[in-house]
């Protein structure tokens, strides 16, 4: 019974909270008719004449409070559900994409492909389509997912993520060492703390990216787009490749 009443309300509480706007609106008007006739053309109204301006202000409250608080809370209600809908959206993503590359190493030796090989190209389709339809924290579970499968070590990468989506990717203290993330979006990225010994960044961007504290020990960063003031926070660039070309002392 619990259950049933939850679901009918919630399907009906947003009529409702229109309705209430809607005749809060209609209340106000009215009293607005009243105000000018009475006050301001000065018709008689049995129980209403007399009543100076502050006397009309205070029956104008309630009604206002009504209607603005009904329309904050339809607006704070529907922004709320959108929220949801869309976590659930990227949630259920996320859970698809897992389910759907685990099926490719179990049963279709994902990981034993070759390079011209269909499952490959199965595989970087599936995560270059789903990483756009994912928040900061989700693309770093697709990360951390193909790094602990082996699939993007650099030399032997199996999924190539040239062109990936991983704009504001939450990767902070993530272990990158030695992937390949050339030719990747990483811009507002958080890479703070992040283990990037020896990973591929050419040619990424990695603009307004957090790079305090991470170890950037030969890596690769040939052409990438960075900001210089960012790279000076990281932990160590010992032997990385700059971005001019030049070896890092």
């Amino acid at each position: 019974m619990l259950a049933t009443f939850r679901s009918w309300w919630q399907k009906a509480k947003k009529p409702l909270e229109i309705v209430a706007v809607f005749v809060g609106c209609l209340v106000i008007i009215a009293l607005l008719v009243l105000i000018i006739l009475v006050y301001i053309f000065k018709v008689s109204v049995p129980g209403l004449s007399g009543k100076n301006l502050w006397d009309w202000l205070q029956l104008l409250i309630i009604p206002v409070v009504l209607v603005v608080g009904g329309f904050l809370l339809n607006n704070a209600t529907s922004r709320t559900e959108r929220e949801i809908a869309l976590d659930k959206q990227r949630e259920d993503a996320l859970q698809a994409y897992i389910d759907s590359m685990s099926e490719l190493l179990l049963h279709e030796k994902l990981r034993e492909s070759g390079e011209d090989d269909a499952v490959r190209n199965i595989a970087r389709v599936r995560t270059i389509t789903v990483l756009p339809r994912l928040d900061g924290e989700r693309k770093r579970n697709v990360i951390a997912f193909l790094y602990e499968s082996g699939l993007i070590v650099k030399v032997k990468a199996v999924i190539v993520l040239f062109g990936a989506d991983l704009r504001k990717a939450g990767l902070d203290f993530a272990r990158l060492e030695n992937t390949d993330l050339s030719h990747t979006d990483l811009s507002e990225a958080d890479l703070s703390e992040a283990n990037l010994i020896g990973a591929d960044l050419r040619e990424a961007v990695l603009v307004n990216a957090d790079l305090s504290g991470a170890d950037l020990s030969r890596a690769n960063l040939c052409d990438t787009l960075v900001d210089i003031e960012q790279l000076n926070k990281a932990k160590s660039l010992e032997g990385t490749i700059m971005p001019d070309g030049t070896i890092h002392d």
